[in-house]
């Protein structure tokens, strides 16, 4: 059933279903041309359209089923992975109608799988389902279209999966659950149905992020044991009709929690049958937003019993006797929505004022002289605006100052702007509301002060800054199909303060501007990055709530410096911010849930470093990501997550004295922590250890330092050595790391009696000149993953059978470098090493044939180690290349305390040697 809507609510529908599509389609890379169907034809002959444009996009398939894991097959349309949950099966790109039967139906499946980017339609019968999850664990269903099913997307015994991005409209269930429990629904656009979503038997189930609009029901939760569901962040408008239907429906279930959901225009807006439910998330964070609830806010407090206002309306919004929302959020700085029905303004023709002149009452002026004292007013209009009418309201060419308020400007979708200002200079707007136009509000070298006002489900850009500049205050611009706000001009400076900009099909604000102030604002939920400064002066972003935009929270992108980002929020975003600038300070951020906290891709001149400063990050893959040639300082940053990650950023060329030389970049002091311990990046040391500390250790351009006793877990990569030589690795355990040990353009190191627990890549090295082992019989590493047996011994460990606690082959990483005697167990692996034995170097600078090796002795317990080779000895002998893989040299004093072994054709065991000709 199609409910018959007024003109008003089809228009809003219109848009909504516009705006949404088309930010579906930025995220998943694809152009269309379904605007023009649904602009042209209204919601009928929209959805023909739109079918046919879909179906262009797609390859045929038939209807698939899979019916236990065995079945993921080309055949079914998988086109990729294993199925595992970092390699699940995918079925994407197919094009199926779904006619005498259901599109596609997976059934007593356990494996991860994901589908994507499909469309199908034409379901013949009211049962018939478009996508079918009976039994199913681990699955995805995400950017998919599914139009005219009986039920498009249904969960059956179906828990711990995810449907996502996908629009579903004229279907008699949407999203349809039963006895399904632990899935997320999450940014879908569903319209036009009998049940929006509905959930049946089901529990702890999260409705999140998505448009539920022009149904009978919008949402229902239904059955007495569907418990433990959270509905939140949704806009749910101009659902049900009359007695039947309406916005949220909760029959017969408890325990579910509904708050901070845009609720406009449904009839009603919700009911319950229960007192069991919650209807908001308590003080202060709040409830819903109701367009009829017509609240004020005088009070704050839990009690409302406070003088000052908060953001909450002073007397709970009743939806039945049994059931309230103690705290409803109806302010429009608040993402509230709509924030007048167009009956309480006068209709007005748009308005064109060219010139001071034009100040006149045929162009709504009520009032005022245009003075800075006393300025005209134009207030309590109802702009309608379309193709012919031009612009909702023009101001050209102007000097005097004006207020525009209280005003609804209301396009039809193919209006130019709701606000145009061309050479105007002191405007300002108070309280009005721009849906429906190509862009909200466009600026060409003008000024306007813009407060409560809102901007949204406009085509493009909610707010466009040619040139010029608008402040923005107390504001919300939402749902716009282009960025938020956006400015390209450098000379102007632009302040946005507590303000809302979410849900937009771009970015959230994008400013080329050298002079910004962006605080205390929300800039979430858009499609693409939530800031972009491109600016090259001293923008500050502080204190704002920054999270799960489509890509970056904040994305500084090259050459923009100078800027200021302090204690904002950002959290579940792809990466948090993201900086290919230089000279910018990051400092008292606090990063959390981001796949990368902080990643600094800087190209910037060594001497114009990122400060990264005191912030809190705790992220999936990265906390701090460090790329490319460019220079960074790291200080007090806490982590919590996987630390840090370098890659291909260790060196700069720089010109020094008319010369090119590499310098080592970052400076990163023992401040900065992970999981509590210091982080250790040592650059251009030579000579002693390391403290055991550690929490991650980065030697670069460094030599002869000893790394030992160290216990690092749960970070990207436990040790590097990057452009680093002569250094001894040892004793230390690497564990569930991203990357145990990394090795980077270095050789001649050293790494032993190490242990390696289960690091997704237990240790990288390219070179090859580097020694993984002690020799024998003192053994290299263990290595969790190692597959080798212990039957033999020896050097050759071809005795056998001789068990010796060495692997009889060689352990192999990754780049190739082998460990020769890897070790059997991690008991062995001592911590203390034993003083060095004395010996006497007799031998001429030439030896002849014999080959001097690493130099070792044993001790009186048996212990084998190593001793490093001094400069002036290397001089002595013709075979350098026989050295060129020992440790670093030892100071001078100690070249007569030295230990050596010669091997002439065959291995000796080690004891102290005089050197002399064969």
């Amino acid at each position: 059933m199609i409910v018959k809507l007024s003109v008003r609510t089809q228009f809003l529908l219109r848009i909504a279903d516009l705006i949404v599509l088309r930010e579906i389609r930025m995220r998943r890379g694809r152009r269309t041309i379904v605007v023009v169907c649904l602009l042209i034809g209204g919601l009928a002959s929209g959805f023909i359209g739109m079918v046919s444009e879909e179906a262009s996009a797609y390859t045929p398939h038939g209807q698939i089923r899979i019916l236990s894991d065995s079945d993921f097959t080309p055949a079914n349309g998988v086109i990729s992975g294993n199925g595992t949950e970092i390699d699940p099966y995918i079925i994407a790109g197919w094009e199926i109608d779904a006619e005498g039967g259901d599109g596609i139906k997976i059934s007593q499946t356990t494996s991860h799988f994901i589908i994507r980017d499909c469309f199908l339609y034409h379901g013949d019968s009211r049962f018939t389902l478009g996508i079918w999850l009976t039994n199913v664990l681990n699955g995805r269903i995400q950017g998919v279209t599914l139009t005219e099913m009986g039920r498009a997307i249904a969960l059956t015994g179906s828990h711990n999966n995810t449907i996502s991005n996908s629009h579903l409209y004229q279907n008699r269930h949407g999203v349809y659950l039963s006895g399904s429990d632990n899935n997320m629904i999450e940014n879908n656009n569903v319209s036009s149905g009998r049940w929006g979503i509905y959930l049946g038997n089901s529990e702890n189930n999260r409705i999140v992020g998505s448009i539920v609009y022009d149904n009978l029901y919008g949402v229902e939760i239904a059955l007495a044991d569907s418990r433990g569901n959270i509905v939140t962040h949704n806009d749910i408008l101009s659902n049900g009709v009359s007695l039947e239907g309406g916005g949220v429906l909760m029959s017969g279930s408890g325990a579910n929690s509904i708050h901070h959901n845009n609720m406009s225009f449904n009839d009603p807006q919700a009911s319950d049958d229960t007192s069991l439910n919650v209807w908001d998330d308590g003080y202060p964070s709040g409830g819903n937003c109701w367009t009829d609830d017509g609240g004020v806010d005088g009070y704050s407090g839990p009690n409302q019993d406070q003088p000052g206002e908060d953001g909450i309306s002073d007397s709970p919004y009743v939806i039945d006797a049994d059931s309230k929302d103690m705290y409803p959020m109806n302010i429009p700085s608040q993402g509230c929505g709509i924030e007048w029905n167009a009956t309480s303004l006068t209709p007005h023709d748009p308005i064109h004022i060219q010139g001071d002149t034009e100040f006149t009452p045929e162009n709504g002026v009520i009032g005022g002289s245009g003075k800075s004292t006393d300025p005209y007013i134009i207030e309590g209009w109802h702009i309608e605006v379309t193709s012919t009418s031009g612009d909702g309201i023009n101001i050209s060419y102007t000097d005097e100052y004006y207020v525009i308020r209280r005003v609804l400007v209301h396009g039809d979708g193919t209006s130019r702007f709701g606000i145009s200002l061309v050479y105007t200079y002191s405007g300002r707007a108070d309280q009005v509301t721009i849906i429906g136009n190509n862009i909200g509000i466009s600026a060409y070298r003008a000024f306007l002060r813009v407060y409560n006002s809102n901007i949204s489900s406009n085509i493009g850009d909610g707010i466009r800054v040619y040139e010029g500049d608008i402040w923005l205050e107390n504001s919300t611009i939402s749902f716009n199909g282009g960025n938020g706000y956006s400015l390209d001009w450098e000379w102007y400076k632009t302040v946005i303060t507590t303000s809302s900009i979410t849900h937009n099909g771009g970015s959230g604000v994008v400013l080329r501007t050298n002079d910004a102030l962006i605080t205390d604002s929300n800039i979430s939920f858009n499609a693409q990055d939530g800031i972009v400064p491109d600016s090259r002066g001293d923008p500050v972003i502080a204190r704002n709530v920054i999270i799960q935009n489509g890509r970056y929270g904040i994305r500084f992108p090259p050459l923009s410096s100078q800027n200021e980002v302090e204690n904002n929020t950002i959290s579940y975003n792809d990466v948090g911010i993201f900086n290919e600038g230089e000279l910018n300070l990051i400092a008292y951020n606090t990063l959390l849930n981001n796949r990368i906290g902080l990643f600094s891709f800087s190209f910037g001149s060594f001497e114009r470093p990122n400060t990264l400063l005191n912030n809190i990050i705790e992220s999936a893959d990265a906390d701090i990501l460090l790329s490319s040639a460019g220079h960074n300082i790291l200080s007090g940053n806490v982590m919590t997550g996987r630390g840090i990650a370098v890659s291909h950023s260790y060196l700069e060329i720089v010109r020094i004295d008319g010369q090119y030389v590499y310098v080592p970049t970052h400076d990163i002091d023992s401040s900065n922590t992970v999981h509590g311990k210091p982080v250790y990046y040592l650059k251009n040391y030579t000579g002693g250890s390391v403290p055991s500390d550690g929490g991650q250790v980065f030697l670069v351009n460094s030599t002869g330092v000893t790394v030992e006793n160290q216990n690092i877990s749960n970070v990207y990569t436990g040790i590097v050595l990057a452009y680093s030589s002569f250094n001894e690795i040892q004793n230390n355990t690497l564990q569930d790391n991203s990357i145990g040990l990394e090795i980077v353009s270095s050789d001649d190191n050293i790494i032993y009696h190490n242990a390696f627990f289960n690091n997704t890549i237990q240790a990288k090295d390219n070179i090859g000149t580097n020694q993984w082992d002690n020799g024998y019989p003192s053994g290299g590493n263990f290595w969790s993953d190692y597959t080798g047996v212990d039957n033999c011994s020896g050097p050759n460990q071809d005795i056998c059978p001789d068990p010796d606690g060495i692997g009889d082959v060689p352990y192999t990483m990754s780049g190739g470098s082998e460990d020769r005697y890897p070790l059997m167990s991690s008991d062995g692996i001592r911590d203390v090493k034993p003083p060095i034995p004395e010996g006497q170097v007799n031998g001429p600078r030439t030896m002849g044939n014999v080959t001097i090796n690493r130099m070792r002795s044993k001790d009186g317990e048996g212990g084998i180690y190593a001793v490093r080779w001094p400069e002036t000895l290397r001089s002595q002998f013709s075979d350098i290349q026989a050295l060129r893989s020992q440790p670093e040299p030892l100071k001078t004093d100690e070249i007569e305390k030295l230990e050596i072994s010669i091997t002439q054709n065959k291995f000796q065991y080690p004891n102290v040697h005089s050197a002399k000709r064969n």
